[in-house]
C-alpha cells in the first residue's frame, strides 16, 4: 500500500527526518525530546505506524519554484490546459507551476475567504517555536519566505493531488480535513475554478461523527528507525497485508468490522503510549474531487480562465482520516 502523509502527519514525520539530517547518528527518540509537545508525540505515533504498515510513503516531488531558465518548448507545454488523470507524468516544471497555483489560491482564500475557528486554531499552532525543525532544505526556505501557515496550506492543497495522481491513499488528520473543507467551501460557494484536483471535504462533520469507525493497532513507534525494524517482523508484515486488502478494496462496506477482525493478527505494540486507548481510530472514505463545472470567471482574468479550462478525471480519492 502506498500512502501520502498530509498536513500535520507530514510535518511531524519531516521533523523527525530533519533531526537525523542535522548530523545525529539516528533519528531522535521522541521520548527523549522534552521539547516535543505531547500532541506531536501522538501525531508521530500515528504517522509512523501507518508508515510501518505501508510499502511506500510517497514523498513530495520537487514542486518548489526555481530560478532555472525554462526552454521555450517547456514553456509552451506549461501554457497548455492539462487534463489531469491518475498516473499521469508531471515534469518538474509542471509541479513548480502547480505550486505557484496553490500559492495563489491560498492567498485568495486569505484575502477573500475565511476559516472556521477550529481551522484558525490549527494555523495558530503552526507559528509555535516547536512546530518546525528548520534546516537548509527548500521547505524550510519556503517557510521563511512565505510564512509558516501559508507554506503549510500550500503543501496541504497539493498533498491530496499527489496521492490522487500517484494512486496512493491519503492519510490525514481531522484538523487538516477541516482546513481543506474551508477551502472547498470558498471555491464552491464562489463558483471559483480549481487549478488542480482538490478533495471535497465539506462533509467532514459526518466523518467526525462516524458511528462505526475502524481501529488500527498503534505500533508505538518512537523513532523513525523503528519503522524499518517493524517492517522486518513477520507479524507486522501479515497485519500490513490484511490492512492493504481492506484499505485498497473497491468496496468499503463493513470496513470497520473488517478492521476489527484484522486486529486479531496484529502485533502487540512495542511501547504503550501515554494517551489512553492505544488503538488508532480511523475513518476510511472515498472522497469526491471538485470539478471545474459551474464555475464563473471574468474573461479578462486570463489566469483563472486557464484554471477553469482544466479537466479532471472522475477518480475519487481514497482517504484515511486518523483520530
Amino acid at each position: 500500500m502506498k500512502i501520502v502523509l498530509a498536513g500535520q502527519f507530514d510535518r511531524v514525520y519531516a521533523n523527525a527526518l530533519a533531526c537525523g539530517a542535522q548530523g545525529q547518528d539516528h533519528i531522535a527518540d521522541t521520548r527523549a525530546n522534552e521539547a516535543l509537545p505531547e500532541k506531536d508525540r501522538l501525531l508521530f505515533h500515528r504517522a509512523a505506524t501507518l508508515a510501518a504498515l505501508s510499502s511506500t510513503v510517497v514523498t513530495a516531488p520537487d514542486w518548489y519554484p526555481f530560478e532555472d531558465r525554462i526552454e521555450e518548448s517547456q514553456a509552451a507545454l506549461l501554457r497548455k490546459d492539462p487534463s489531469f488523470a491518475p498516473g499521469m507524468a508531471l515534469p518538474r516544471e509542471a509541479w513548480a507551476e502547480l505550486y505557484d497555483d496553490a500559492v495563489g489560491l491560498v492567498k485568495a482564500v486569505d484575502f477573500l475567504g475565511s476559516y472556521s475557528k477550529r481551522s484558525l486554531a490549527t494555523l495558530d499552532d503552526l507559528s509555535a517555536p516547536h512546530a518546525w525543525i528548520d534546516d537548509d532544505s527548500p521547505r524550510s526556505l519556503q517557510r521563511a519566505s512565505m510564512g509558516a501557515s501559508h507554506a503549510y496550506l500550500t503543501e496541504l492543497l497539493l498533498q491530496p493531488f499527489l496521492a490522487w495522481v500517484s494512486g496512493a491513499v491519503l492519510v490525514i488528520s481531522g484538523a487538516d480535513c477541516h482546513l481543506l473543507a474551508d477551502i472547498a467551501a470558498f471555491l464552491v460557494e464562489g463558483a471559483r475554478p480549481r487549478p488542480f484536483p482538490i478533495p471535497d471535504l465539506r462533509e467532514i462533520g459526518r466523518l467526525d461523527n462516524a458511528s462505526v469507525p475502524g481501529r488500527v493497532v498503534n505500533l508505538g513507534m518512537e523513532d523513525v528507525s523503528d519503522i524499518g525494524e517493524a517492517q522486518r517482523e513477520l507479524r507486522v508484515q501479515g497485519y500490513a497485508q490484511r490492512l492493504k486488502s481492506i484499505f485498497e478494496a473497491p468496496d468499503l462496506t463493513g470496513v470497520g468490522e473488517r478492521l476489527e477482525l484484522a486486529m486479531a493478527a496484529a502485533p502487540s505494540p512495542k511501547a504503550r503510549p501515554r494517551y489512553g486507548d492505544n488503538n488508532i481510530r480511523v475513518v476510511v472514505e472515498d472522497t469526491d474531487i471538485l470539478r471545474n463545472s459551474n464555475v464563473r470567471v471574468a474573461s479578462h482574468n486570463k489566469a483563472l480562465v486557464r484554471w477553469a479550462r482544466r479537466q479532471f478525471a472522475p477518480q475519487r480519492l481514497r482517504t484515511i482520516v486518523l483520530g
